[in-house]
């Protein structure tokens, strides 16, 4: 019981202490010092990767709002990168997530994903993988043009990019109205090379996309057999039982 009621101690000591460390911390996300907005920046992301908790009580204003200004402000890639992190786990919980998507965040993230830092790119791409479920957030990503960009990235040599990049393509084939824009802009075969990745996660949502796309219209299910989709799923489940 004694060792029990330290370790309940030690803990609330610990949560304490991080809350204290996240006042300072929060101001300093809107320091006009870029280094010291940098290093709040990475302070945070590293709580709300670790404490689910935090994603929720943090409010709008505090957290969300100057996150949002580091994304698309004069900060550095650094700062920028910390910053998508942090929003990738706050907007694990809905009401961030509904919040994010009514802002700029969604736009500056897009644009992030044709950066030349390929840390950038992921870690933009890994936010708009979570955001992009929401419904407001999709309609948005698919005004700003993001079907042009997606067919390029899904095929990137990075794995963890292509992961990030096929899940932003599963969430929009859930809507209808944005299906006929995935598939004018070339979708299709790229999420067909997917199909023959080595991650299964990465096929798995490459098949998923393709079942979204073969559900609607006609049209798109004639193009998926034109594109030799039946066939390229014959083989990948030839493959799967072959293991």
């Amino acid at each position: 019981r004694r060792v029990r009621g330290v370790l309940m101690l030690q803990r609330s000591a610990k949560t304490a202490l991080t809350n204290e460390d996240l006042i300072p911390c929060i101001a300093s996300l809107r320091s006009t010092n870029l280094d010291k907005q940098r290093r709040a920046t990475k302070k945070i992301a590293k709580i709300l990767a670790s404490k689910a908790e935090y994603r929720v009580s943090l409010g709008k204003e505090e957290v969300l709002e100057p996150l949002v200004t580091a994304i698309s402000g004069n900060s550095n890639n650094r700062t920028k990168r910390y910053a998508a992190i942090a929003l990738k786990y706050l907007v694990k919980d809905r009401s961030n997530r509904t919040y994010v998507s009514k802002t700029k965040a969604v736009e500056h993230l897009l644009q992030l994903l044709s950066s030349e830092d390929s840390r950038l790119q992921f870690q933009a791409a890994d936010s708009l993988a979570v955001i992009a479920s929401e419904g407001d957030a999709a309609d948005t990503l698919i005004k700003l043009g993001i079907a042009k960009i997606l067919p390029t990235i899904v095929v990137s040599s990075d794995t963890k990019l292509q992961l990030s990049a096929v899940t932003i393509v599963n969430h929009l084939t859930y809507f209808l109205h944005h299906q006929y824009v995935l598939v004018e802009e070339g979708i299709i075969l790229p999420l067909l090379s997917l199909l023959k990745s080595a991650d299964d996660a990465v096929k798995l949502q490459a098949a998923h996309s393709l079942l979204n796309l073969s559900s609607s219209s006609a049209r798109q299910q004639d193009i998926l057999v034109q594109e030799g989709c039946i066939n390229s799923l014959i083989e990948l489940l030839k493959a799967h039982n072959s293991d």
